[in-house]
């Protein structure tokens, strides 16, 4: 059975996007920690570039 995806390109993400997504909404608690993980995790990405660069 042949695939989506090829030596070159894979267009598994063309395909079945959306093919296991349901919308629904989320409760206010999980949003804010969402958002909150990845607020810390890109404020630490920045201020350890920051830091690499003044080495």
């Amino acid at each position: 059975m042949e695939g989506p995806c090829m030596e070159q390109a894979c267009l598994a993400s063309v395909i079945y996007a959306g093919v296991n997504l349901k919308p629904r909404v989320r409760p206010k608690g999980e949003l804010l920690a969402h958002a909150k993980d990845f607020l810390d995790q890109y404020f630490a990405s920045i201020r350890s570039e920051y830091f690499d660069l003044r080495t």
